[in-house]
């Protein structure tokens, strides 16, 4: 291999198909509300970033068939099939066509548009990321070092436009390797085209229509609450002991870091912040709990002193094709939650109640940060939020009422909720069943732990 082709793309194989996930059969026995509700969402939620593991039994069905078209060496029927099974109808992100021999086609990955073709040569795809007018050696040197962690795809530079790329020849452009190979490239092409620019100033946006306006009273409350929640949040810690209460003191950060990117969706130098914090709490290094907490706090006090103008650079709604979290099957994701959960114990021992709000939010914060679920957990994990943040939800035009002005859960409401999102989840998942029986409304405490007690239970398979 000569030395360019190693700097600028080598290829490797991923055999991982990506197929749905599914818990292990459980034996319970549960009311849910009959009747034709309307459909709920897959794919378009109202906050959290976008997942691609909701496919549909149709969508799978078309993998399939790509895969055995492709073991027939009719590569541009393959390629075809894998177009519908990528395609998600319900956002309208991938558009394409055939002529002749040659399969042409786009998709949306947020801000970036992606455009390809397979033909009787090869499969390639670009996305051009932005442009520089002037060759810039501090810019390549980049470029190249992150050309080297790529498996698929590889920076490039073509008529001083920044791109990426992608291409294989038919016949290694399985299934698996065209899927994966253009997720690569989607996922880095839109994380890098706003951190370059932002970084050297010799950088420069391309302009292509892929974002969605976010109206200015909404961008006002979205950041509104950026800062009003920052302020809470450093209120409480700095009530607390930085040694003894360090534990306590990272829920509260951790928390505020995930909800801004579930509530707020963030893009841009935003979103890298809360990258940024989520890095340096999980980095495996000798750094103790007080030494990143600090840092995180570093963080957060340089958004504050942004203004509103900067602030609104990120907030805008954009349409994706992969989502930037893999799949995980349901029992790990409650697995989790109910890990984090047994975490607060002591704070509710103790009488710490916003530490232990905040520990039962950051499990589902967490969850939507982290893991690609199955959309009726999202549903009921947005539930959660919901509880947890009603005014903002109202604020923002979703006027839900599932909590009054005393702070009580409204019983029907709630209740509501929960049999619309298992009724007409029943034709995807026949056997998901919730026993809103065993749920209590004592207080949100109850409410929450009685939630997640027979959320466990959903059964996906």
């Amino acid at each position: 291999m000569s030395f360019f082709k190693k700097i600028f793309g080598g290829e490797k194989e991923q055999t991982k198909a990506p197929k749905p996930q599914g818990n292990k059969p459980e034996k319970v026995t549960l009311f849910v509300n009959t009747g034709n509700p309307t459909p709920i969402t897959k794919s378009k939620f109202p906050f959290g970033r976008y997942t691609d593991r909701n496919k549909t039994n149709a969508q799978r069905a078309k993998w399939k068939e790509a895969v055995n078209l492709f073991n027939q060496k009719n590569y541009l029927a393959s390629h075809t099939e894998l177009m519908e099974y990528i395609k998600d109808n319900e956002i309208n992100n991938l558009k394409y066509s055939v002529s002749g021999d040659t399969l042409s086609f786009e998709f949306i990955q947020g801000s970036n548009i992606i455009k390809g073709t397979s033909n009787k040569d090869k499969f390639e795809a670009i996305s051009n990321i932005a442009k520089m007018d002037t060759p810039s050696v501090p810019v390549m040197n980049k470029l190249m070092r992150m050309n080297l962690m790529l498996k698929y795809s590889k920076f490039a530079l073509k008529d001083n436009t920044i791109c990426m790329k992608f291409s294989s020849y038919l016949v290694d452009a399985s299934p698996n390797k065209i899927y994966y190979g253009l997720q690569e490239l989607a996922r880095k092409a839109d994380q890098q085209d706003d951190l370059l620019i932002s970084e050297f100033s010799s950088i420069k946006e391309i302009e292509e229509e892929t974002t969605i306006s976010t109206d200015a009273l909404k961008q006002a409350t979205q950041i509104k609450y950026i800062r009003q929640w920052i302020s809470e949040t450093m209120q409480e810690i700095n009530r607390l002991d930085k040694n003894s209460f360090s534990g306590g003191i990272a829920f509260l950060l951790l928390n505020l870091t995930y909800k801004i990117d579930y509530l707020i969706k963030p893009q841009g130098v935003l979103m890298n912040s809360l990258d940024k914090i989520h890095n340096i709490f999980f980095a495996k290094n000798e750094e103790t709990t007080q030494q990143k907490n600090t840092k995180i706090i570093d963080v957060f006090n340089e958004i504050v002193t942004w203004d509103d103008a900067k602030l609104k650079e990120g907030l805008y709604d954009t349409i994706s094709t992969y989502s930037l979290v893999n799949p995980k099957d349901h029992k790990g994701v409650m697995d989790t939650i109910f890990k984090e959960i047994k975490k607060a114990d002591w704070y509710v021992t103790n009488g710490y109640p916003k530490i232990v709000d905040s520990i039962y939010e950051y499990a589902v914060s967490y969850a939507f940060f982290t893991y690609g679920m199955h959309y009726p957990t999202m549903h009921i994990f947005d539930l959660v939020m919901n509880i947890y943040n009603p005014s903002f939800y109202d604020e923002m035009g979703i006027k839900t009422n599932y909590v009054d002005n005393q702070g009580n859960l409204k019983r029907e409401a709630v209740l509501s909720k929960i049999h619309h999102v298992v009724s007409a989840s029943k034709q995807e998942f026949p056997k998901i069943d919730f026993r809103v029986r065993n749920l209590k409304f004592d207080n949100k405490r109850t409410f929450y732990h009685s939630l997640m007690t027979e959320a466990d239970y959903l059964n996906y398979n």
